[in-house]
């Protein structure tokens, strides 16, 4: 089983830049980027449990990765200090004890921006951010921020993965899951707007689900925020810095391991909308 995540922007890579000062104050270790299965063991209780996005480390946690080719990602804060741990598993056993790895850095511009603003919704709370990981080549679709004007939304920031084409989408409201939204037909060519009605929608947070003209999902999907027209281009303009400061991490964890850190980006975008 595979978690994937990663959270705040390194700025160019997780092996490169620093991952933690989430706050005003003092931020405990927390698992901001995960590939593969891992485990943490308590030296005082022995017990171990599995780690996850979201997870909280103790200091005196031993590691263990049962993944080849998994990676992990810690960060946390303290005074006016930030640190990262960060390892990836290419030979097994994979097992690092936490306080010994646990390296000060330099936070990068954009830090100060994610780590309030993020940090706070995943620690504990990692699994809702988790993105679903079966789709097919040409068939992606991202996070993003889209313009919502007219009873009518722009869908293509969040289609570059996705390949030229006639498609069904349906809109689904985060905070209201069981609301699923009505099915509607897309065509969709690179370069070009994709606009899709959307005459009940509200400003907010949504699940972009690609599905089939009777509505059954197709097994990729993404979140983006509706924005009106007044907070649109600010709003993507703030994601799409994110968006751009995650990207190197398909080369140092894995494709998707910004998308849990990008969707609790845009939850707090969200908030700005209020």
């Amino acid at each position: 089983m595979r978690h994937l995540g990663p959270l705040f922007l390194f700025l160019a890579c997780p092996s490169c830049v620093n991952p933690q000062q989430i706050g005003p104050r003092d931020l405990p270790p927390t698992v901001v980027g995960i590939v593969g299965d891992w485990t943490a063991s308590p030296k005082s209780l022995g017990n171990t449990h599995p780690l996850r996005f979201g997870s909280p480390v103790s200091p005196d946690d031993r590691i263990d990765g049962s993944t080849r080719g998994g990676s992990i990602l810690v960060a946390s804060h303290t005074g006016d200090r930030s640190y990262r741990f960060f390892e990836r598993c290419d030979r097994l056993p994979c097992e690092y004890l936490f306080r010994e790895e646990n390296k000060l850095v330099e936070d990068p511009p954009l830090w100060a921006r994610l780590k309030e603003a993020v940090m706070p919704l995943i620690r504990g709370h990692g699994d809702v951010y988790i993105a679903a990981v079966s789709r097919e080549w040409g068939q992606e679709l991202r996070e993003a921020v889209a313009r919502l004007d007219g009873g009518e939304t722009d869908l293509s920031p969040a289609l570059p993965g996705l390949d030229a084409g006639s498609y069904y989408v349906r809109l689904q409201p985060i905070e209201a899951p069981d609301a699923a939204g009505r099915v509607v037909p897309l065509q969709w060519a690179p370069g070009s707007p994709a606009k899709v009605p959307a005459p009940r929608a509200a400003p907010g947070l949504y699940k972009l689900l690609l599905v089939s003209a009777t509505g059954e999902p197709s097994g990729t999907e993404s979140w983006i925020l509706l924005a009106t027209p007044q907070l649109h281009a600010r709003l993507s303009a703030d994601f799409e810095q994110a968006a751009q400061a995650t990207a190197a991490w398909a080369q140092e964890m894995d494709p998707d391991a910004a998308r849990p850190i990008l969707r609790a980006y845009l939850r707090s975008l969200a908030a700005e909308l209020r």
